[in-house]
């Protein structure tokens, strides 16, 4: 199975958004790492077609050697079989999708962090 790069797309001063198109046999994203750890507000959303399939956002603090699934507000894991949106908890070193089972699976995964606004005085 292919790794799927990020696109990544600016949006203002303080806000990227970056896009994975998953399908079964690309099921997995290259991680976003630690050089966009100050967008702290993050949020994602799938569209498209899951097939049967699972995706979920993992995050890694050991370089990638151990994923764990992150959480939403409530503590419950980002994992989706049908299209969807919700906030991320947490922020760790890397983060990615990964897209397993179901057939015919044609997804885009999209995660949109805002980094605080400087004040000026």
């Amino acid at each position: 199975m292919a790794t799927v790069n990020p696109s990544v797309a600016f949006v203002g001063n303080d806000t990227v958004k970056f896009s994975w198109a998953l399908t079964n046999a690309n099921g997995d994203g290259a991680p976003v790492g630690p050089n966009h750890a100050d967008y702290a507000d993050r949020n994602v959303q799938l569209v498209g077609t899951l097939g049967g399939a699972t995706i979920v956002l993992q995050g890694s603090n050991d370089g990638g050697t151990t994923w764990y699934s992150l959480d939403d507000p409530q503590g419950n894991d980002l994992s989706f079989t049908a299209a969807g949106g919700k906030a991320i908890s947490e922020v760790p070193e890397l983060t990615r999708p990964l897209l397993t089972g179901g057939a015919g699976s044609s997804v885009t995964v999209l995660v949109m962090a805002r980094r605080s606004r400087g004040v000026n005085v």
